[in-house]
């Protein structure tokens, strides 16, 4: 009965799957300690799930995060508006410059509103979503975790001191570290999916919220990021950084350090990797400013792959012996003048086919086939990005979101294939403009 109440609010047809349904039931009842117990894949209301409720003990159970005043309470926050961060806005909460900490204040205020707008658009979402999806367990924690997130968000004081930054830039930490867990939880989850949910509506929900979520971490990144170097005490701060944004980044540099990861888990993933070699193809690529962690993972994911790809190809479908050279992947760095920099990585791993090339950006698609005695299996490394254990390959989700950051500041990602040869991959690099952060910012805005 809530459910078209809250439809009503928000003048648009109710997808909630109305009362009892999947999406009300976890609104409404959220997750029950059950879930240690095991029975997080069953549908609340069922009857194992019945028997499996916890019994009372003299100790008060856990408050709801999301009961029925806060599922309105998400509905109406999702309906605000969401502001638009300019380039300005981001220089001008760098805290090497006077009025610190009126700066600070004012950043903290602007997070204090917009995060729990942006937060709540999200869940939102999820109530859009089919039967399937409701019932899953790894979307099930992501929901899970954006209710309490939203309510911890919802709930900070009103930000008027010092003291007050302190304390929601704590919070806001604390939430980015819990959250480390949603990629790899929501990859595996989208992949269980997949066959049971609209390829595009699926995509849009992803790409919406992949979106959504670089845009807000990076929000709350640049800001403690600003808040360390405040409470540092230094007044002349970092000169090659304004927050998370390096203003010098060399892709050159980044380039080596990146692929010395890649063959570095490559080896100890299949025994044996390939070598880099660097060619000038171009004119020289100038330093330039950018979110130095996006790079990382866009070239670690390529080099990923094109590493994989050498070894796979060589080793297990020619049958090469192991201790054959493997040929080098080939990557050249070069200025592309107004439309950035452009990196091309060539390997000669033996290409996609022709019947996979149309789905190498699909969210959930992965050349990584079932465990064969022939074929070493992926193990796993620290994450560049967010600290997360991720795969050398088969999450499905690193071409999408690799996309998804080189577009995110107006840049691309493309790809060129011939089959039983290789591949190129195209990365353009957009330089950090005003215009391309006003874009950014507004995605919520455009898209919601």
């Amino acid at each position: 009965m809530w459910a078209a109440h809250v439809c009503r609010r928000v003048h648009r047809p109710c997808h909630l799957g109305g009362a009892g349904g999947p999406w009300h039931t976890m609104a409404v009842a959220a997750v029950r300690p059950a879930i240690a117990r095991g029975t997080a894949n069953l549908p609340p209301g069922s009857a194992t799930h019945e028997r499996e409720r916890p019994r009372r003990t003299s100790k008060p159970a856990q408050r709801n995060v999301a009961n029925f005043a806060d599922a309105v309470k998400i509905q109406e926050y999702g309906l605000g508006a969401v502001h638009k961060v300019t380039m300005e806005r981001i220089v001008n909460f760098e805290v090497r410059n006077e009025n610190r900490e009126k700066k600070l204040l004012v950043s903290a205020r602007f997070l204090h509103d917009t995060i729990p707008t942006r937060l709540a658009r999200r869940l939102n979402d999820f109530h859009f979503l089919p039967y399937h999806a409701a019932i899953n367990p790894n979307m099930h924690r992501v929901y899970d975790f954006y209710c309490k997130a939203f309510e911890q968000a919802s709930s900070l004081r009103k930000v008027e001191t010092l003291d007050d930054v302190k304390h929601v830039t704590h919070v806001w930490r604390k939430l980015l570290k819990e959250g480390n867990f949603v990629l790899p939880m929501l990859a595996r989850g989208s992949k269980e999916i997949a066959a049971h949910v609209d390829r595009d509506h699926l995509t849009k929900f992803l790409n919406d919220f992949l979106t959504s979520r670089i845009s807000r971490r990076l929000l709350l990144e640049q800001h403690i990021a600003m808040f360390e170097e405040w409470k540092a005490g230094s007044p002349l701060g970092n000169a090659n950084r304004i927050g998370a944004i390096r203003l010098d980044c060399d892709p050159k540099d980044l380039v080596r350090r990146c692929f010395r990861t890649a063959a570095q888990l490559c080896e100890e993933t299949y025994g044996v990797a390939p070598s880099m070699k660097l060619v000038q193809s171009g004119p020289e690529a100038p330093l330039f400013p950018y979110v130095e962690r996006h790079v990382e993972y866009m070239l670690m994911e390529l080099f990923k792959n094109a590493t994989r790809a050498v070894v796979e190809h060589h080793t297990i479908r020619l049958q090469k012996s192991i201790m054959e050279d493997l040929p080098p992947v080939r990557v050249s760095v070069v200025d592309s003048g107004p439309e950035g920099t452009t990196i091309k990585v060539s390997d000669e791993g033996g290409g996609i086919p022709v019947r996979h090339q149309n789905k190498v950006f699909d969210y959930a698609f992965t050349t990584v086939g079932r465990p064969s005695s022939q074929a070493p299996q992926p193990t796993t490394h620290q994450g560049l990005m967010d600290g997360s254990v991720r795969p050398m390959a088969g999450e499905g989700f690193g071409l999408p979101l690799c996309r998804l950051y080189a577009e995110f500041f107006g840049g691309s990602l493309t790809m060129q294939h011939v089959r039983n040869v290789g591949t190129e991959v195209f990365l353009r690099l957009s330089h950090i403009s005003p215009a391309a952060i006003d874009q950014l910012f507004q995605h919520d805005d455009n898209d919601e």
